[in-house]
């Protein structure tokens, strides 16, 4: 009978880090360009980077009132559920200066 050699033991699997050990980005912009119909628009972050995708239904969650080209969110930056591209998530209205 052949003797099987003991089994090596396994390295343990990465795991994804916690949500405390993550790092999130997170900004502020204006609000470039939306469309009620289409269901979505974009920010435009302060700092100057590219346009994140915003979700109408996260746009009216911040500002229960009418929302406006220009209002102003703080933001975290997330994946887009769909594609993955980035998006701005978890909005909050910051105060009109009209």
């Amino acid at each position: 009978m052949r003797r099987v050699p003991p089994a090596e033991p396994s390295t343990p699997a990465p795991r994804a880090p916690d949500a405390d050990e993550r790092q999130i980005a997170s900004g502020t912009g204006a609000l470039r360009w939306f469309s009620e119909v289409m269901g979505f628009g974009f920010i435009g972050p302060d700092e100057g980077s590219g346009d994140l995708f915003v979700e109408m239904s996260a746009l009216r969650q911040a500002c229960p009132g009418e929302v406006r080209l220009g209002d102003r969110f703080a933001y975290e930056v997330a994946p887009e559920r769909r594609l993955g591209h980035a998006c701005a998530a978890r909005l909050r209205a910051l105060p009109r200066q009209d």
